[in-house]
């Protein structure tokens, strides 16, 4: 096998390029260094705009996961600490100045008389809640009902109804207590 120098290939192309190298682009770069350092799919997933699941499928392709191989853990792991850090500081401190400014329209509002539409005071109120661990729970039951069988007695009562009215006879229902 004859080993080529990169020379002839960069003289031979021109403009951008074509095929799998066209296609890593930087945030594919910044994934794999972030995949390669082991930060979880889902944390990787956000700093890049992406899911969790899209970034495992990406990462499970042969192709990037030879990028993610290249760049193994180069030291990464300190780096992409601090940036996180940095980046959940940023996020918190944005998130309690929005709720000041948010607390602040409400008191503005209610020192001004101003209605405030309610809709939006319960979203306030139910996202406030959600952060602090009082919000809605919700509980979700899943119940095996046989509904064809419930519904073939329901049809042949229905029958049995409609014949007993049209021969014109009295029903009395009698109710037995159980003992």
């Amino acid at each position: 096998m004859e080993i080529l120098s990169a020379e002839p290939i960069t003289l031979a192309t021109k403009g951008r390029p074509k095929g799998g190298v066209a296609q890593i682009r930087e945030r594919h770069h910044a994934l794999a260094k972030l995949v390669a350092a082991g930060v979880t799919y889902a944390q990787a997933g956000r700093l890049v705009g992406m899911t969790g699941p899209g970034v495992e499928a990406w990462a499970k392709n042969p192709a990037n996961a030879e990028l993610i191989a290249q760049y193994g853990d180069q030291g990464l792991t300190a780096t992409v600490d601090s940036f996180l850090q940095a980046r959940f500081e940023v996020m918190a401190e944005t998130s309690y100045l929005a709720r000041l400014k948010i607390r602040d329209q409400v008191r503005d509002a209610i020192e001004d008389g101003a209605e405030i539409p309610l809709d939006k005071l319960v979203r306030v109120a139910a996202d406030c809640d959600d952060r602090t661990g009082l919000g809605r729970q919700e509980t979700h039951v899943n119940m095996n009902v046989d509904f064809g069988t419930r519904l073939a007695k329901a049809i042949e009562a229905k029958k049995a109804a409609n014949e007993v009215r049209a021969a014109g006879k009295s029903v009395v229902v009698e109710l037995a207590r159980r003992a």
